[in-house]
């Protein structure tokens, strides 16, 4: 679970740059002398945008996957009684 929040924050911070580089590449573009290679390279921060958000959904694929594997079992009855005292043989 640890690991998971870290991931988490690790990712939104990563989206979060890759947002602000993003729209700084779109508003330099205006301006440049070849807003061509500008748009490739936001275009570019947009796909990795959306590959964050599928690493996150695996992340939660995992984390549930993980979660199942530690639940507890549930206790198997060896006998028929339900107090747990198996009848003395003679």
């Amino acid at each position: 679970m640890v690991f998971k929040v870290e991931a988490k924050t690790a990712i939104d911070e990563s989206r979060s740059w890759v947002r602000i580089a993003q729209n700084r590449l779109l508003a330099l573009s205006d301006t440049s002398d070849d807003p061509a290679v500008l748009q490739a390279a936001a275009d570019a921060l947009a796909r990795m945008f959306t590959a964050l958000g599928e690493i996150e959904s695996r992340l939660g694929t995992v984390d549930e996957e993980w979660a199942r594997l530690f639940q507890p079992r549930p206790a198997r009855s060896t006998g028929s009684r339900l107090d747990g005292n198996a009848p003395a043989i003679t």
